[in-house]
């Protein structure tokens, strides 16, 4: 369950909060280097032991006084993203690969198959499938 901070602690969480965070041009909330929410919520129960508040106050108060913080992703978050296109990239290349080796082998398996009918005279029982590969796949 959620604790909303009473009026007193309101006041406490906006003197830390005022104290690391600005406003920018954009109307957008950010904290110096090293602060967030959730440091201002340890910081305030830290100095009040006694305090029980939800970190959800804080970011309201946050909110309500500095505005919502621009969505600028975690340091790194872009490198991160690279790779993980770079892996996604090399599958879909591995994916090309093993579609056209299926295509090559039921081709191969399709003249074996042809092969060995013609060689053999085969004719499937009446009433009996042929034997062949089932069709590609849809993608």
């Amino acid at each position: 369950m959620r604790k909303v901070a009473d009026s007193t602690q309101i006041v406490a969480i906006y003197k830390v909060v005022s104290q690391h965070c600005h406003r920018t041009s954009e109307g957008f909330a950010h904290y110096a280097d090293g602060w967030d929410d959730m440091r201002i919520h340890k910081e305030v129960l830290a100095a009040n032991p006694n305090w029980a508040f939800s970190q959800s106050s804080v970011n309201r108060v946050r909110r309500e006084n500095f505005g919502n913080l621009k969505n600028i992703g975690r340091p790194g978050t872009d490198a991160m993203v690279k790779e993980l296109q770079g892996q996604i990239e090399a599958m879909r290349l591995k994916l090309n690969q093993h579609e056209t080796d299926m295509d090559e082998l039921r081709d191969a398996y399709n003249k074996m198959v042809a092969y060995l009918r013609a060689k053999f005279s085969y004719q499937p029982p009446p009433g009996r499938p042929q034997s062949t590969p089932p069709d590609k796949p849809a993608h």
